[in-house]
């Protein structure tokens, strides 16, 4: 009689065991794809990451290139020749030798 019981039994546990990893593997499949769904909906792509970047940058710039572009109109309405550093050193060095010939012949007269 015992064995009239443990057979089914058995096979009776063999099936919902069998069911319940079924299942189980089941929902944890059904689970990863709703994560990934939702970890993509919720990332952010390069391309959008690099717009970003590109505003942020644009936005931070924006006022230095206006301050270019007016101090480069600025300097276009000037007509005042500009000197390199080497050109100014040597009309300076002209100028001050300029002078010193000048006092040099008043300071013989007196």
């Amino acid at each position: 009689m015992d064995e009239d019981i443990a057979i089914p039994l058995i096979f009776f546990s063999f099936f919902f065991a069998m069911t319940w990893m079924i299942l189980n593997y089941r929902k944890w499949k059904y689970m990863q794809r709703n994560q990934v769904r939702e970890d993509s909906d919720n990332s952010m792509g390069l391309s959008e990451l690099k717009e970003i970047m590109r505003e942020a940058v644009e936005e931070a710039n924006g006022p230095l290139l206006e301050r270019i572009e007016a101090l480069e109109a600025e300097l276009r309405q000037t007509d005042a020749p500009r000197l390199m550093p080497a050109q100014r050193d040597e009309i300076l060095e002209e100028l001050k030798e300029a002078k010193a010939q000048q006092t040099e012949p008043a300071a013989r007269r007196t």
